[in-house]
């Protein structure tokens, strides 16, 4: 029975608080969204939080958790989230802040882009090729030219990885993937 002698069936009262609502708040500055593939990727943010949070940031690339981090944050701070394996494509950044009890208050999400650092697919524009270049070879590593006048000479000879003096006109940069073929063609059913 409570105080005024009336007696209640209510045993417990649960009050859910949506911290947003209540002045709870994440800023963040996503300095740079696009990075090349053949570089490490360093996304650097900046953050301002209020109350204190511990500010979890999450990397994803076609659904799977590719990288994560956890800062406290007391007011603001620049964080840096460091990713070593590169996937061309899409990326998702997901940057939760949490407040102390791990009660979710604010969640912002970023869209970052991973493009091919590679300029062409040899043999695509022989003939242009100049001491420098990237170019991603049939066998799907990476290589640079060395000496001009050769990476645009016979294809027999000099194609990256595969000719007989390759080496000679091409450094192996990295290893890749060779690329799959890809057939527009079906057999009809029961066929092939």
């Amino acid at each position: 029975m409570n105080p005024s002698g009336v007696s209640s069936a209510i045993n417990r009262i649960e009050i859910e608080i949506d911290l947003a609502a209540v002045g709870a708040s994440l800023e963040i500055d996503l300095q740079q969204s696009v990075f090349s593939s053949g570089e490490p990727m360093q996304l650097v943010f900046d953050t301002t939080a209020n109350p204190a949070m511990a500010i979890i940031a999450e990397l994803f690339y076609q659904g799977a958790r590719i990288g994560y981090q956890e800062y406290p944050v007391l007011n603001s701070a620049q964080v840096q989230f460091d990713v070593e394996d590169l996937y061309v494509g899409t990326c998702q950044l997901i940057v939760r802040g949490e407040t102390t009890g791990h009660q979710h208050a604010v969640q912002k999400s970023f869209t970052v882009s991973v493009v091919d650092s590679v300029g062409f697919i040899y043999p695509d524009n022989i003939g242009s090729y100049t001491e420098g270049d990237l170019i991603r070879g049939q066998d799907g590593n990476t290589y640079q030219c060395l000496i001009t006048c050769w990476c645009n000479g016979s294809i027999t000879y000099y194609a990256p990885g595969l000719g007989l003096a390759w080496s000679s006109a091409w450094e192996l940069v990295s290893e890749g993937t060779a690329p799959v073929a890809k057939s527009d063609f079906s057999y009809p059913d029961g066929q092939g």
